[in-house]
């Protein structure tokens, strides 16, 4: 989590509170990336096989 905090993808809020609650929220730039993601993720899945490994045998 720390290393999206410092990519500014992830933004850290304490709730002071008992206990002491975080939240993360997606920042403003992961939420720009994912949607140029989600694009590649579906055209791989409709034209890069399926990976060999994670089926069962």
């Amino acid at each position: 989590m720390k290393q999206l905090q410092e990519r500014h993808l992830v933004e850290r809020t304490v709730i002071p509170s008992t206990p002491v609650q975080i939240t993360y929220t997606l920042t403003s730039e992961a939420k720009e990336l994912i949607a140029i993601l989600h694009p590649l993720a579906q055209w791989s899945e409709r034209h890069l096989p399926p990976d060999e490994a994670k089926q069962p045998e």
